[in-house]
């Protein structure tokens, strides 16, 4: 998030148009929720992300190749050659009609060709010319993301960006409509030789636009825009006969006060912003053949195998489940500072990282290397650059990009860290992106996961007398996974009950803070000090957020497996990473022997684990 999903002028302008389940693109985003970070943001009128981002079976240990993906018939993958300043010297826009030529030759394999002497073959590669084709569209919007979050006063590249996203989706659904009807023809059997069988069922669930569709798509779009562009404004408010606005200097004396005040100047505009997205939202999957966006969302478009129930479920008693942990993994950082800087340059901190991946995997150091070699990374502190963490996948070249901060902390290395595991999964693992659909629970798993099993490498970095990391970033895991509870509840209350306000909106996530966080006094006043319109992902991916609660403790389900059991817990962890990208949640992470960490004993068990060894 994507933290996907997350500006798109501050994560992503990913504009994930939801059109047929089109994958969400750069992935994660680090930033928890605390007081300076909003307050900053809420001061700067910016949208700062906050962001966090088992089958009932055996959880024995698997080999990685067990869970390996099948892709293109098992083809070894080849990355390209290039650089990420060499395909930003090239890039261009999105061609909405890049695929034009492919779709006329497949059209004629509808029915019998008798010209054709090899039709079989002729369908596959016309399909594999379609696949790269498309992809390589896809790299021209994920340049165009980059640079526009590069730097934000750009609001050309902010356009162009925006309109790529946009005709990227209207790409992906011609081009998977087409291969859908080639699949059904008399050359189909050829086709299904070389496309997994779960991607197959990607281009079968693919409805043709509607004109009404196509309208709704493009409504969508200009309502994300409109909610970026209202919250790079600044808002006023009064206090004591003075006025105040978010993007002026505050007083110590009331601030806190006076940040309550602009936080609901900014809820009231952003609340019927929000309104129009869920009304938006609702008509499109309703034209699917669904109730609301929230029933398709949950069975389609995040390629879920759990239910908004289920999530509701977890409403209940869920601080009770992390509060131990929660106090012994805070008795456990000791002097441990995060934010303590290295001194270092960020190529020299990526040389770091590189080392410390050395000593743990070869596959993961392959990777890596692979990522310095061709400086696929975006590093650095511009003053109108986003400041957030992502990776962008570009599956042209087989891998992606690293968007992160530049700063020299612990906690930036960490982030850093956790990018990488996301570049390692698009390393790794390929499949055509025309059909493929990101399991975003899965997806941060590969990022939070490597986070804690690299966390004990930390203190051979800045060497703490009492402390431990891996304490730290659990207890910042459970700070996420607390946080999108909380806000994945609010978001299902507002898309049941869209006809809400800005002060019905603030009444209920104040209520679901008092339920999740009851007893935690370092978190019962983020509903306080955090609007929820700071939160991109409700806009920019909608009803995305709870997965930062479902990967964040599967991360933890990893590192508990890995403290019973290094190397099983490592095994565990690779064989994710090559999951196939299609596999839903339970199923996939039932294959890698970890549990299904929506179900309470699950969660208890885990945390059981934890506390125990923070306490020992």
């Amino acid at each position: 998030m994507n933290k996907y999903a997350h500006n798109i002028v501050a994560k992503k302008l990913l504009v994930l148009l939801l059109a047929v389940a089109i994958p969400l693109t750069g992935v994660s985003c680090q930033k928890a929720p605390g007081e300076t970070a909003v307050e900053t943001a809420e001061a700067a009128g910016s949208t700062e992300t906050v962001e966090p981002a088992e089958a009932a079976g055996s959880t024995e240990a698997v080999e990685p190749a067990e869970a390996v993906v099948s892709t293109e018939a098992a083809e070894a993958i080849v990355h390209g050659e290039v650089t990420l300043q060499e395909m930003i010297d090239s890039y261009h826009s999105v061609d909405p009609d890049a695929l034009k030529t492919q779709i006329g030759l497949l059209e004629k394999y509808y029915q019998e060709n008798s010209e054709d002497k090899n039709p079989e073959e002729t369908v596959v590669k016309i399909y594999k010319e379609m696949c790269a084709v498309y992809e390589e569209q896809q790299q021209q919007r994920a340049i165009s993301e980059i640079l526009s979050f590069t730097d934000t006063s750009d609001s050309e590249m902010a356009e162009k960006s925006a309109r790529d996203a946009s005709n990227l989706v209207l790409l992906q659904n011609q081009g998977r409509s087409a291969i859908r009807n080639a699949l059904n023809g008399p050359y189909g059997e050829a086709l299904r030789k070389v496309i997994d069988p779960k991607q197959i069922q990607v281009y079968f669930d693919t409805v043709d636009f509607t004109p009404e569709m196509e309208e709704l798509a493009g409504q969508y779009t200009d309502i994300v825009s409109k909610y970026h562009l209202a919250m790079s404004q600044p808002v006023t408010c009064e206090f004591d006969g003075v006025t105040y606005a978010s993007n002026s200097e505050l007083p110590e004396e009331n601030r806190k006060e006076i940040i309550r005040l602009l936080r609901e100047a900014r809820e009231e505009m952003i609340a019927p912003i929000y309104v129009d997205l869920i009304n938006n939202r609702n008509k499109f999957a309703q034209l699917l053949g669904y109730d609301n966006f929230l029933e398709y969302s949950y069975a389609h478009e995040f390629n879920r195998d759990y239910k908004a129930e289920d999530v509701k479920a977890m409403l209940d008693n869920f601080y009770e489940l992390c509060a131990p942990l929660m106090q012994s993994a805070a008795d456990s950082i000791g002097d441990v500072d995060m934010r303590k800087s290295l001194g270092m340059s960020s190529e020299e901190m990526l040389g770091l990282l590189d080392e410390n991946i050395e000593k743990v995997s070869p596959e993961l150091d392959e990777s890596l290397d692979y990522m310095m070699k061709y400086k696929l990374y975006s590093l650095g502190n511009e003053p109108n650059r986003i400041h957030a963490s992502m990776m962008e996948p570009i599956p042209a070249i087989r891998a992606g990009c690293i968007f992160a901060d530049g700063s020299d902390t612990i906690e930036n290395y960490v982030n850093l860290t956790h990018e990488f595991g996301h570049f390692n999964n698009a390393y790794q693992v390929y499949s055509p992106a025309l059909a493929h659909i990101d399991n975003l629970d899965i997806l941060e798993v590969h990022s939070q996961g490597l986070e804690l099993l690299m966390s004990d490498k930390l203190g051979n970095i800045v060497p703490v007398e009492n402390g431990d990391y891996s304490a730290a970033i659990t207890r910042s895991k459970l700070r996420v996974i607390l946080v999108a509870v909380l806000v994945g509840r609010f978001e299902i209350e507002c898309f049941e009950h869209p006809e809400m306000d800005a002060a019905q909106m603030r009444e209920k996530i104040n209520y679901y803070a008092s339920c999740v966080m009851e007893g935690a006094q370092e978190l019962s006043d983020v509903s306080s000090r955090t609007s929820w319109t700071q939160i991109n992902h409700l806009f920019d991916a909608p009803l995305y957020y709870i997965s930062y609660a479902i990967s964040a403790l599967s991360a933890l389900d990893v590192y508990s497996e890995y403290l019973k059991d290094p190397q099983a817990g490592w095994d565990k962890y690779i064989a994710l990473t090559h999951i196939n990208p299609e596999m839903k949640y339970v199923e996939a992470v039932s294959a890698c022997g970890l549990h299904d960490m929506t179900k309470e004993e699950n969660i208890r068990e885990v945390m059981e684990t934890l506390n125990s060894h923070y306490q020992n």
